[in-house]
């Protein structure tokens, strides 16, 4: 049984494209975690990513190196990650970073009402409470 040069290059560049999207996703967490003001999110994401790391280059060994994990599947994701962020990143954060306003300019257009008519409630519970006279057995006297 000899060693297929062609499927090892297959293999080779299909590992760098996961890299690639992995890279991708990397990014995507990022953005999320700088928008998202959150405790915990950012340990959350973490886990997340490594376990997407973990669970593609696994899954990847599987369907294209026959269940066997090579070291150069490994180097490959290694470089298409460093070849997006190298080459890619910068212009998939400004692309996402304007989604994410288009996003966050929706989700705020959708929740202003709702915002404007809490802040009213609150302000007009206010003004009875400052103009009302409470008698001595509880009334509530205008």
């Amino acid at each position: 049984m000899g060693v297929d040069l062609l499927d090892q290059a297959l293999t080779f560049l299909g590992a760098a494209g996961l890299g690639t999207a992995l890279g991708l996703v990397y990014d995507l967490f990022r953005i999320l975690r700088r928008r998202v003001r959150l405790p915990l999110l950012g340990s959350a994401l973490d886990l997340l990513f490594w376990a997407l790391v973990t669970a593609g280059l696994f899954l990847y060994a599987i369907a294209a190196g026959g269940g066997q994990l090579r070291i150069y599947m490994v180097l490959a994701l290694f470089l298409g990650a460093v070849v997006y962020f190298l080459a890619l990143s910068r212009p998939a954060l400004f692309l996402a970073g304007l989604v994410a306003d288009g996003i966050a300019f929706l989700w705020s257009s959708a929740h202003f009402p709702w915002s404007c008519w809490g802040m009213s409630v609150k302000k007009l519970k206010k003004l009875q409470r400052s103009t009302s006279i409470m008698a001595e057995d509880g009334i509530i006297l205008n």
